[in-house]
């Protein structure tokens, strides 16, 4: 679980302004794949969910560290995203998204 807040990201590198923006509002969480699609979603009605197991930290200056970790990381976060589908599957069969 992400401790704190999430925020979207394109890509590795972090400008001096969104290092800012970090800081200031406490982010602790860049996905760089669900938050656009969400906003799409949303605007149209349909319902989402995402689960994202994060693999690497945050660090603005340095986008090759938060690459590599990701690099490093990704087999065991392959793993447990895999462990927490099969729960979060099993949790949701059969209800309906006014029922959670």
């Amino acid at each position: 679980m992400c401790p704190g807040i999430l925020a979207s990201q394109i890509g590795y590198s972090v400008t001096p302004l969104q290092e800012d923006i970090i800081n200031r509002v406490g982010v602790a969480c860049l996905d760089m794949e669900a938050a656009p699609i969400a906003q799409i979603l949303n605007q149209a009605g349909v319902n989402m969910i995402a689960l994202k197991v994060i693999s690497n930290g945050v660090y603005p200056a340095e986008p090759k560290r938060m690459e590599a970790e990701y690099h490093d990381n990704r087999e065991e976060v392959s793993r447990r995203a895999t462990q927490a589908l099969s729960q979060l599957l099993e949790y949701l069969d059969g209800k309906t998204p006014a029922e959670l």
